[in-house]
């Protein structure tokens, strides 16, 4: 959501706002300042304090959360560099077969979930991974096939899932 210049809903905070977050975008508590840790902590390229010479995070009703430049750049220009928030290691071989013969096409997108040993993930970076990433708002609205279709099949794999990855969703 965009908000008009003085809307309160732009001012909500629940801290300083990076430069690098637009001004009159709407963040959800703590979004903007997490992305403010995430670049202080994992942006290798820009310096954080010049990263919004580079980008902007912007949040709209027609795309949500995302990023544009901040300007023109060359098709060989660096424009950011980071290190891994999460590294996903791939699922083990016995849990992709398991994953394949449950939820067929859907178990490549399923598998990082499992793949990770969720009880070794401080609680910062398990937010992180749950809020900060991009999601199309055409797959985020309740009520669409797609959606409810996804929803159902995470369900189903914390339902027969391994007690860890349980844990690590529902606490």
């Amino acid at each position: 959501q965009t908000a008009a210049p003085g809307d309160a809903r732009a001012m909500a905070t629940d801290g300083p706002r990076p430069k690098f977050c637009a001004k009159g975008s709407v963040f959800r508590p703590g979004t903007a300042e997490g992305f403010g840790r995430w670049a202080s902590v994992k942006v290798r390229f820009p310096a954080a304090e010049r990263l919004h010479e580079f980008l902007e995070v912007r949040v709209t009703d027609a795309l949500g959360v995302h990023v544009a430049a901040a300007r023109d750049f060359e098709s060989h220009d660096l424009v950011i560099s980071e290190d891994a928030l999460l590294k996903l290691p791939d699922a083990s071989p016995e849990a992709r077969h398991r994953l394949e013969r449950s939820f067929g096409e859907r178990a490549p997108f399923l598998a990082p979930a499992v793949g990770v040993d969720w009880s070794k993930v401080d609680e910062d970076v398990r937010q992180a991974a749950l809020s900060l990433f991009y999601v199309h708002p055409l797959m985020s609205r309740p009520g669409s096939r797609q959606v409810d279709s996804n929803i159902e099949c995470i369900k189903k794999l914390l339902a027969g899932g391994d007690p860890p990855l349980r844990k690590a969703f529902h606490e």
